[in-house]
């Protein structure tokens, strides 16, 4: 993979360490293993593999996925259908885990048929998936997607076919990316704090360099960062 390429480069040039947000589709961890072999700093954010022996920083996606949900159904939506990333990515996973828990507190019985997969988060996704939910005639009146972008697009296509957000179909993505404040209807939506992640990550970084450097050690630390609910009018029902 172009990940893996990536990683051997870097390694062959020797640098001190390696700042990492992993590939949706990264499975195997052999290079993320070379890379700790070879004593460099090795820093995953955002996207992670949590049992790798090696600093992280993260969003509680889980529990993002549940305060999404669980929004939704505060709102009176009972059925609720999930747009999802792919079967790898740990966050994709995570938030998944959270909108199923949601749904399990709540007593709403879970129907597969109400999730779909999106192979890449964009805009056009979420229109394609939100074209197919709507032709199998699967009736739903809440929508979690996995990011801003999916959503934006499910929402295209429901006001396309005259359906009201939020009174009909309630939505809600993932992110806070500053496009969802600036559309009609606004985004309701997670905030994962990307700066806080960046900033963090970075700090991080420096401290393994340091510390290497001095101790000839790594220390490796998991830094698990609260989500926020963003309540704008995608989900404030009349």
């Amino acid at each position: 993979s172009l990940e893996e390429k990536l990683v051997n480069q870097f390694l062959q040039q020797k640098v001190d360490g390696i700042l990492m947000s992993l590939a949706n589709d990264t499975s195997q961890y052999k290079h993320l293993e070379n890379i700790l072999a070879n004593d460099t700093v090795l820093v995953l954010f955002d996207k992670v593999a949590k049992l790798m022996n090696c600093s992280k920083v993260f969003v509680d996606d889980k529990d993002g996925g549940f305060k999404a949900t669980e929004h939704l159904i505060k709102k009176g939506c009972t059925k609720i259908a999930h747009f999802r990333g792919g079967l790898n990515p740990q966050n994709s996973i995570d938030r998944y885990l959270g909108y199923r828990e949601a749904l399990s507190v709540n007593k709403i019985s879970f129907d597969p048929n109400k999730v779909l997969i999106t192979s890449s988060g964009s805009i056009e996704q979420g229109y394609i998936l939100a074209k197919k939910l709507y032709e199998s005639g699967i009736e739903i009146d809440g929508l979690f997607c996995i990011t801003d972008m999916v959503a934006l697009g499910a929402i295209r296509f429901f006001k396309e076919q005259k359906i009201d957000i939020p009174n009909e179909i309630s939505v809600i993505g993932f992110s806070n990316t500053m496009v969802g404040n600036l559309v009609y209807p606004s985004l309701s939506t997670i905030d994962q704090k990307a700066s806080k992640i960046g900033a963090e990550a970075v700090r991080l970084f420096l401290s393994e360099e340091k510390m290497l450097k001095t101790e000839n050690r790594l220390e490796n630390q998991s830094l698990v960062l609260k989500t926020t609910l963003i309540k704008r009018e995608s989900t404030q029902r009349i």
